[in-house]
């Protein structure tokens, strides 16, 4: 099976720094797949454009329950996907993740055909470019996307609730993880390293704020150890049971970053 034939893909990479990652998505790919199979008219084409998202969706939803109309659209998607891969002269490794009518590329800052991606494919079929970023981390149960530039940085966790982990993580353990992916876009790898140490120690000798520790999850609770056999999990603590917490589901991560830098920084000194 070819790559964009794929509904689902995501890449086996572990770590990206510093790259071109860039998701694009078939705009409305639901109407415009199928009116580039003229299974839908001008007239209808132009309708559901200009309806409300959600009254769109239910309704070529119930469109797409004929069989005939489902595995045309099918097929019309995997025709879409094949010519962006085509055009753009994508392979394998250029791919990070496909998501049925979305595929995020990454190229090498320097590689100019990131600066030339085509998502223009016909008058229907078009690739639109979503969000851009310059690194990526997988991290337990979720992917990290970081973008920064001299003028804007942003973020994105995938594979989970983001917008909850953000309500409960932003100032603090994502404030951690956002240092350590701007240092090692614009810092050494030898700096990144020693600004992990620093916080690891920190951290494992309980001196941040509180909410530092609450597990970097969208629960995003305090997991507090009674005796090696005995936990609970509690949405408030004060600093009577800071002792008590169990810090090792985040310090596994700033672990997991610790390896991650080590392995660059052999890397960049054994060549």
């Amino acid at each position: 099976m070819e790559l964009y034939e794929r509904a689902t893909y995501m890449a086996p990479y572990e770590w990206l720094i510093s790259k071109r990652i860039q998701e694009w998505d078939l705009k409305q790919a639901n109407i415009s797949i199928l009116r580039s199979l003229n299974i839908l008219t001008d007239e209808q084409y132009t309708y559901y454009q200009n309806i409300p998202k959600q009254q769109r969706e239910i309704e070529i939803g119930i469109m797409r329950k004929n069989k005939d109309i489902e595995a045309a659209y099918k097929s019309g998607l995997i025709a879409a996907k094949q010519a962006f891969f085509t055009q753009n002269n994508l392979q394998e490794p250029n791919i990070l993740y496909i998501d049925h009518d979305s595929i995020t590329t990454v190229h090498n800052w320097r590689d100019m055909t990131a600066t030339n991606i085509n998502g223009y494919i016909s008058p229907y079929i078009q690739f639109i470019l979503k969000n851009t970023y310059t690194s990526f981390y997988k991290l337990p149960m979720m992917d990290f996307l970081y973008y920064n530039t001299s003028s804007h940085e942003s973020f994105r966790f995938k594979g989970i609730d983001d917008y909850k982990l953000r309500s409960i993580h932003k100032d603090y353990f994502i404030d951690l993880l956002l240092s350590i992916a701007y240092s090692a876009q614009t810092n050494s790898i030898l700096d990144t390293l020693n600004m992990i140490k620093n916080v690891y120690a920190l951290y494992c000798n309980k001196q941040m704020n509180l909410n530092y520790y609450r597990e970097f999850n969208p629960e995003g609770r305090f997991k507090i150890l009674i005796t090696q056999f005995n936990t609970y999990y509690t949405d408030i603590i004060d600093e009577s049971h800071r002792h008590l917490i169990d810090i090792s589901y985040n310090t596994s991560i700033l672990r997991l970053f610790y390896k991650i830098f080590m392995t660059e920084y052999f890397r960049q000194n054994t060549r």
